[in-house]
Formats: C-alpha cells, structure tokens, sequence
C-alpha cells in the first residue's frame, strides 16, 4: 500500500484513522499531519483513538481530528465518564466469577 506520494505506507494507515475517528473535518491537513508521524507514533494513536472515541460518542464534544494529531493528543489521558468506569467494574466481576 502507498501513500498519495507514492511512498510505502508502513502500519496503520490514514483512511483507518479516518475511519475510526468518525468526525470527518479538515481531511487535507489531517492527511498531511498524518503523514509526519512515524509508524510507532501512528499504531499509539489508532490505539487511542479507539478508546477516545468511545469516551466521546458525542462528535459534537470530540476534538475536531486535525487539532486531536496537531495537538499529540494521543498522548493524552482519557477520562472515562462514570457510565464507562462502572461498565468496566461490571466487566471484570462478569470474568472473574465466570472463570
């Protein structure tokens, strides 16, 4: 696979991001920000992205996507809502006692 300049397009890539993120905003800067990353730092950030984007099922309350690459913010913390930390609990009870 290439990117649009024609040079191998190593780990995730753009349209994934694009994909998953689902807030489609400013896809030329994005696709150029996106380009400046190393594949280390592009499989960190589609790692959390999804988690962002569950976090955040709002669009109208999640980053637009060219400050979210802008901003590093992939490096970010993510802080879950109460629903998301007692849906966790309740997931790690459900294992534990069906073990």
């Amino acid at each position: 696979m290439s990117t649009q300049n024609g040079e191998p397009d190593i780990g995730p890539t753009f349209e994934e991001f694009w994909e998953l993120y689902d807030k489609k905003i400013e896809r030329k800067k994005c696709l150029k920000a996106w380009q400046k990353l190393d594949p280390m730092t592009r499989q960190e950030c589609i790692l959390h992205v999804v988690n962002y984007v569950e976090s955040t099922p709002d669009k109208r309350y999640r980053k637009n996507p060219f400050t979210y690459l802008f901003n590093e913010s992939y490096y970010d913390e993510i802080i879950q809502t109460r629903k998301s930390r007692h849906r966790a609990a309740f997931e790690h009870i459900i294992n534990h006692y069906s073990q």
